[in-house]
């Protein structure tokens, strides 16, 4: 076989590589990428940055729908299937090098989706929960006395939306005497600010609503 040849032959390839089965994987590892990065990933990241995550409030209606995270991710582990199925089936198929080489690629794609996806699941689920139950604080000076705020969250009813409202209420509160104990069933955060405190609700509520959610103070109590 000519040179040239071998070099037709290879485009044949990888055209072939670049089209069907091998396309949609890739498609496929992409969109479970994007889908857990929007619920989970992008507001955790925007709060640790510094940035609002408003860009994200074309999501609100949508995250009302009962179940809406746990709906997302396992869409994106069923993409996932999808795509390492395809991967599965293309290698058995295809014994050229070129296209060899070429699944490399798609392979590694999907393998880098793969622990993107079950690394945000994980923390999500599991790491996220696990610290929230570990960092209940107790009230550490006797008789202090302290002012109890609950606050709805339109939006807020998973461990990773607390997490990113936390992260912006640190960077902007600061170390003041305060506690947070989230509802994620109700949508609730109530806010303990110790009465020495100069610290204001309102900052708080600042804080909430520059990671891009809608704030509404239920009540207060002393």
């Amino acid at each position: 076989m000519t040179v040239g040849e071998t070099k037709n032959k290879c485009v044949n390839e990888v055209g072939s590589f670049n089209t069907g089965n091998n396309k949609k994987g890739i498609i496929a590892s992409i969109l479970a990428m994007v889908g857990i990065g929007m619920c989970c990933s992008l507001p955790l990241i925007s709060a640790l940055l510094g940035i609002s995550s408003t860009y994200l409030s074309f999501l609100a209606p949508i995250r009302k729908i009962p179940h809406f995270d746990v709906i997302l991710s396992i869409a994106s582990l069923s993409l996932l299937g999808y795509a390492h199925f395809l991967n599965f089936k293309d290698k058995k198929n295809k014994k050229g090098e070129c296209c060899k080489e070429a699944s490399k690629t798609k392979t590694v794609i999907l393998w880098l989706a793969t622990i993107f996806v079950i690394s945000f699941i994980t923390y999500d689920y599991v790491i996220l929960p696990l610290s929230l139950k570990a960092e209940k604080t107790e009230i550490q000076a006797v008789g202090t006395k302290y002012k109890e705020y609950r606050v709805y969250i339109d939006g807020m009813d998973c461990p990773a939306c607390f997490q990113a409202i936390k992260q912006s209420i640190q960077k902007k509160v600061g170390k003041a005497d305060y506690d947070l104990v989230p509802d994620f069933k109700n949508q609730i955060l109530t806010i303990k600010i110790a009465e020495d405190e100069k610290t204001e609700i309102s900052q708080f509520v600042s804080a909430i609503e520059d990671v891009g959610y809608k704030v509404k103070i239920i009540n207060h109590s002393r």
